[in-house]
């Protein structure tokens, strides 16, 4: 995610590669920053649901 961060930061609308065409690289700079976003929010909640399980399994065995 840092890394997409940083280009777009980067990313420089004025002198664009010459086989694509401008704002390219932001466009997929965010949708790779995007996707991070989405994987981080799906291992919080794989997390939560961990901890659940967990929770429940000790308020049975209690």
């Amino acid at each position: 995610m840092q890394k997409a961060a940083g280009e777009i930061a980067s990313a420089s609308h004025l002198s664009p590669k010459s086989s694509e065409k401008p704002g390219k690289d932001i466009v997929e700079s965010l949708v790779e920053a995007k996707a991070s976003s989405r994987q981080v929010e799906a291992s919080i909640k794989a997390i939560r649901a961990g901890e659940e399980v967990i929770g429940s399994i000790l308020d049975v065995m209690a």
